[in-house]
């Protein structure tokens, strides 16, 4: 039974693939049947014209049939191509929007775990730039680095509130790197 499935399989995938080879298999049997119809005729009785017409007048309606047959296999295929594509992109969808959603519930989470240091960092800055106001070089430093952190803050609300994103390879070592795309930008 296996050997017969294996069998069917083969010979289904491939009239699949060459549905022509089908449709002239159909009309070459259909014509050898015809023909001896018409010879065990002829070998009884007499035929006239019109029995001739009759053993070979489906051959046309014949060849329309397995050409008609050939059409629907192709379109049969391009629909199963079509549908497969379709559900290939439905799963590529779902997965970049799973992707998107974890990436988002990341960075809420750091965002959680860096505001609040970042939050201290800022307001023990705020202090020491008021306690050093006379000190040039440490206002400066100061107000690097709470550039820095606005910076830090800005692309955190970046990333929590992006759409879309692609990546970009960075190294063979570490892989590939989340970025916005330009549509949606940092502000």
């Amino acid at each position: 039974m296996k050997y017969l499935n294996k069998i069917w399989r083969l010979a289904k995938d491939f009239f699949s693939r060459y549905p022509a080879v089908l449709s002239g298999c159909v009309i070459y049997v259909y014509l050898f049947i015809s023909i001896m119809h018409y010879y065990i005729k002829v070998k009884t009785i007499p035929l006239n014209f019109y029995d001739i017409f009759t053993i070979f007048s489906a051959l046309p309606f014949m060849w329309f049939l397995s050409v008609a047959l050939v059409k629907i296999i192709d379109v049969r295929a391009k629909l199963y191509e079509s549908e497969r594509q379709r559900i290939l992109t439905q799963k590529e969808l779902e997965l970049h929007q799973a992707q998107l959603q974890a990436m988002k519930e990341t960075v809420r989470s750091l965002q959680h775990h860096i505001n609040n240091p970042l939050t201290v960092i800022m307001l023990s800055m705020e202090a020491a730039s008021k306690a050093a106001s006379g000190n040039q070089e440490v206002v400066y430093s100061l107000t690097k680095a709470k550039q820095s952190i606005d910076q830090i803050h800005i692309a955190l609300v970046g990333f929590s509130s992006m759409q879309d994103y692609r990546t970009e390879p960075i190294d063979t070592y570490y892989g590939k790197m989340v970025t916005l795309k330009p549509t949606a930008q940092i502000h």
